[in-house]
């Protein structure tokens, strides 16, 4: 996986026989990230979840562990030479459906693709573990994960309040499996 981002921008104003001219410079270097999604523990999404702003009550070791003792789960970690740098977990809401409970991919390594990853990875294990549905919650003040889950054929399925009634939280879904034609029909 490649991507480009700018090392050094600077304009620079030159002045040729008696002529301004105003100089853009953009320096491009190319990143190879070689990205590794991992199942994980518990304890390794308390170490990144701390590096994530967006999380104003971080996660415990023990709320983890309570909220996934005892269900199906998956405990997905992306890591660039070794060191975490995003994750998503996930757990079996009925015997049909999977909740994508919490992810995030800290500030230094977004846009470059690991949370579509993430995502990528627990729907095809929900799938092939015989869920036919996936669901997952969001708010409008995460545009970034709305439209990653748009893009994705994730499908409005209740808008609501948060607990602070401050910014409606939106509850998605996708059918997994069932692929739909250009024209909508399902194939």
């Amino acid at each position: 996986m490649a991507t480009y981002s700018v090392l050094k921008a600077s304009r620079l104003w030159v002045n040729t026989h008696d002529r301004w001219f105003l100089l853009t410079c953009a320096v491009i270097y190319e990143v190879f990230l070689i990205i590794k999604i991992e199942i994980a523990n518990p304890a390794e999404i308390v170490t990144i979840s701390k590096k994530i702003p967006e999380f104003e009550q971080k996660k415990t070791l023990k709320q983890l562990k309570s909220k996934l003792d005892g269900v199906v789960n998956l405990i997905l970690v992306a890591k660039v030479n070794g060191e975490l740098v995003g994750f998503k977990v996930g757990y079996q809401l009925t015997e049909d459906t999977f909740y994508s409970w919490l992810g995030g991919i800290i500030p230094e390594y977004r846009n470059c693709g690991i949370a579509t990853l993430l995502l990528n990875y627990q729907e095809k294990w929900a799938s092939n573990s015989g869920y036919k549905t996936i669901k997952v919650k969001s708010m409008n003040r995460f545009p970034t994960m709305v439209n990653l889950l748009f893009s994705n054929g994730y499908e409005v399925e209740e808008t609501g309040k948060s607990v602070n009634n401050s910014k409606g939280k939106i509850l998605f879904s996708k059918n997994l499996g069932v692929t739909k034609d250009i024209n909508g029909s399902s194939a």
